[in-house]
Parts: structure tokens; sequence; C-alpha cells
């Protein structure tokens, strides 16, 4: 019975211990993952808040150096409805997506 039980007690232990450093090792993995996807993110929304604060800037700078006082409905701050259109156009088509009011 001992020539039984060692084997099998031996093959018990050998396989606990592969397990404990899979788990182990697997967890490590998983942390790690999460540590470049989280980097990943954060970069990507630093990226594009900076995308919207220049676009917002550029537009706010183009459409109060192009004129002085507003003299209809029609103009904002000097910008015409039609200057504004076309640098709204041309900055919706830079993959920069916002709504104007």
């Amino acid at each position: 019975t001992i020539m039984v039980s060692l084997p099998v007690a031996i093959g018990a232990c050998v396989s606990g211990a592969f397990i404990g450093l899979g788990i182990r090792g697997l967890k490590s993995d998983q942390d790690l993952r999460f540590q470049q996807q989280a980097s990943e993110v954060s970069s990507a929304v630093a990226t594009t808040f900076s995308d919207y604060q220049l676009a917002g800037l550029w537009i706010h700078q183009a459409c109060r150096s192009i004129g002085g006082k507003a003299e209809s409905l029609d103009e904002v701050s000097g910008c015409s409805r039609k200057e504004f259109r076309e640098l709204y156009d041309y900055v919706v088509a830079g993959d920069v997506k916002f709504q104007s009011m």
C-alpha cells in the first residue's frame, strides 16, 4: 500500500504546485494586460480631449479675427453663418465630431 500511496501523494503535490504556479502566472499576466489597456485608453482620452480643445480654440479665434461687431442676426461676433459653416465642415472633415448651436 505504501508503494501505491507514495506515488499518488507525490503526484498530487506536484499537480498542486503546477496549478498554483499557473494561477499565479495567470494573475500576473492579467494585471499586466489591464495596465496596458488602461494606459492606452488614458492616452486616447487625452489625445481626443486635445483635439476638441484645439478645434474649439481654432473656431473661436477664426470667428473673432474675421470681423468686428455683428450687424445682423446672421452674424455672431463678425463671423457670418456661411463662414462658420465652411469652418465647421472643415473641422468635421478632420474626424472631430461635435454639434454647433
